[in-house]
């Protein structure tokens, strides 16, 4: 999804676009200093951070880029009660205050 997103605001490919195959590859240029900025979320580069031994405190938070809700996925096979009882146990977790994240 980030890298689409950067493609259509005119981000190319092997000019200001660096793929890599995991992320962790991607962690590892920015600290190598072969690349200036990554798009992670705060989670994702805090534990890809903490996997290769190495505090999150060496890096710098510059802006959010953009901001998306959670969201469950299905398989089209997923029968409607399985999404039913999984919707029922959301909400139910959410009134307990157990998450604290919306249901868009």
């Amino acid at each position: 999804m980030k890298h689409h997103y950067l493609l259509s605001k005119g981000f190319t490919e092997g000019n200001n676009i660096v793929l890599a195959s995991r992320q962790k590859q991607n962690v590892q240029k920015l600290l190598a200093g072969r690349v200036d900025l990554l798009v992670f979320s705060r989670n994702n580069m805090s534990a890809e951070m903490s996997s290769l031994g190495i505090s999150p405190d060496m890096i710098v938070e510059v802006f959010t880029l953009f901001k998306s809700h959670p969201y469950m996925a299905f398989s089209q096979s997923t029968s409607d009660e399985i999404v039913r009882k999984i919707r029922q146990t959301y909400i139910k977790l959410k009134a307990e205050g157990l998450i604290k994240i919306p249901l868009e």
